[in-house]
């Protein structure tokens, strides 16, 4: 039976932005995928249909404990507990307007399971968390030069006018899943299909003020639910390593945006478990069978 260290997880993980290059987002969020997506995906379900007929046993495991846990950057961290079925980390995300490009910022969770069997396993994956924390965003007015230029002969550098800032906030929650006895890891192939469930928009808010009033939302998210993603051909042996993210993506121009899943009892972000179901068994032959079709004059 292999064995992964946090480590050698870390190592392997350092350069996932090239494995994650060619990652495609969630059914939920209403997905486009090119040709060789769907083809990929066909393949995959074909080769677990072959194993899903002759399956020996179906199991069910609970890993309730990640290996290890991760912020970018690390300056969002507040608190953290690990324990079986209620790991949890407490982050908060504010942004002043000063990072006007915008920015990511994330909260990893990395589970590992092993197929211990003798076969080749399908396993469907479920992942579930619960959100719970407060938010904020505001577009203010702020005073601009009605000529930008100081070297036009009209400048006037008293001469000024109010414009309307902007604030954009998303919180979602991903999971990708690294097949990792192929080196380097590889994503598992994700189907356009409706039982796959890897990305949940939490929220989503644009605020644009216009002169003379600024905008100001706030709110409370609380939000239990699973991530998901099923048919995924499992080798003998073969390790798969889940990443479950917790992603504020924040920008801000003149104004400011809050994500605070930190303050206040109960507040944080946990990760229960990883849901791992599977069936094991030989491969069988499959038969095609010829269907009705359609009638052409």
């Amino acid at each position: 039976m292999q064995k992964i260290t946090v480590s050698q997880l870390k190592r392997a993980l350092a350069a996932r932005e090239k494995l994650a290059a060619g990652r495609v987002a969630g059914q939920s969020e209403g997905m486009r995928v090119d040709a060789s997506v769907f083809r990929q995906s066909a393949q995959s379900r074909y080769e677990a249909a072959k194993y899903l007929g002759g399956g020996v046993f179906r199991s069910v495991v609970m890993v309730n404990k990640p290996l290890f846990w991760g912020t970018v950057p690390a300056g969002i961290w507040v608190d953290e507990s690990i324990e079986p079925g209620n790991s949890w980390v407490k982050i908060n995300v504010d942004d002043p307007g000063l990072n006007t490009h915008g920015r990511v910022d994330k909260l990893f969770f990395y589970y590992v399971w092993e197929n211990a069997t003798a076969y080749t396993s399908i396993v469907d994956v479920s992942a579930y968390m619960t959100v719970s924390g407060s938010w904020e965003a505001k577009a203010d007015i702020y005073s601009v030069h009605v000529q930008d230029d100081p070297n036009d002969p009209n400048y006037d550098p008293g001469d000024h006018t109010s414009a309307g800032g902007s604030a954009h906030l998303e919180v979602s929650a991903e999971m990708a899943l690294y097949e990792w006895w192929n080196q380097p890891p590889t994503l598992a192939p994700l189907q356009n299909a409706p039982d796959q469930q890897t990305r949940i928009s939490l929220l989503n808010l644009d605020l644009q003020a216009q002169p003379p009033d600024p905008v100001f939302r706030s709110g409370f998210l609380f939000n239990w639910f699973a991530l998901k993603q099923n048919l995924l051909v499992i080798p003998p042996e073969g390790m798969l390593v889940a990443e479950l993210s917790f992603d504020v993506d924040h920008k801000v121009h003149a104004g400011r945006v809050l994500a605070d899943f930190a303050s206040g009892e109960g507040n944080q972000v946990t990760s229960h478990w990883l849901q791992v179901e599977y069936v094991s068994g030989p491969p069988i032959t499959l038969t095609p069978v010829a269907g009705q079709g359609l009638l052409h004059p």
